[in-house]
């Protein structure tokens, strides 16, 4: 899976800087600030032209929104945040517009989920139904803090000296896969033992399904716009 995501996400604009023209520019100014907007979500930027060749790139994103997805036989509605920031060194091989990046981020993104009650107002944890009216499931997503960050891109904010200009990146993070922590109200608790079950054996096997499931989202794809002013 990751290869495929470097494949689909890099290759395109490899091949159109390849057959591009680019021209030869002496940057003017040293600092800048941008605003970012894309699958990270929206930030800020602060840009270091080090030369002709090498620019660097501090960076923050923030997103947050409800999301609904199912995972292992389970409809969960929660929360999804979004929150990345990083530094990355910029590389302009020809001292022009196009540019490969490399860097590191801290991910600080995460989901918390509650488990959704099917017609009956129960919810199967490893194979036995639960009656959660009034109780909850909770499913909380979180993945590694630190995620290598490498890419393409077009646009070079120090290309003509101060003022405005536009870029576009492409990427992938490589944030390893999330793990997911299950967990229950006390009133789901006491229902399982009047029922002879044990929850936490229950909710580690799902928990354990969860993840395996999860297991493949070990690389996150990047395609962002970038809008900044040069001083």
């Amino acid at each position: 899976m990751r290869i495929k995501l470097v494949t689909v996400v890099i290759l395109p604009l490899l091949s159109f800087a390849l057959f591009a023209e680019d021209v030869v520019v002496t940057p003017e100014s040293m600092f800048a600030l941008g605003v970012n907007a894309g699958t990270k979500g929206v930030g800020l930027d602060g840009l270091f032209n080090l030369n002709d060749y090498f620019n660097l790139r501090l960076s923050y994103s923030q997103f947050n929104t409800d999301e609904d997805f199912d995972e292992d036989g389970i409809s969960y509605s929660g929360d999804l945040d979004l929150d990345t920031s990083g530094l990355s060194v910029e590389y302009y091989p020809f001292a022009g517009d196009f540019r490969i990046a490399a860097g590191y981020y801290n991910n600080g993104s995460a989901i918390a989920a509650q488990a959704q009650p099917d017609s009956a107002g129960t919810v199967n944890v490893n194979g036995f139904d639960y009656d959660i009216s009034g109780e909850f499931v909770r499913s909380d997503l979180d993945w590694d803090s630190g995620a290598p960050y490498i890419g393409m891109g077009w646009g070079n904010a120090f290309a003509n000296g101060s003022g405005f200009s536009f870029a576009i990146d492409v990427g992938v993070l490589f944030t390893d896969e999330p793990t997911a922590t299950l967990s229950a109200s006390d009133g789901l608790f006491d229902q399982a033992a009047i029922l002879g079950r044990d929850l936490n054996q229950d909710l580690s096997a799902e928990e354990t399904e969860l993840n395996n499931d999860l297991s493949e989202f070990d690389v996150y794809p990047v395609m962002q716009l970038s809008f900044t002013y040069s001083f």
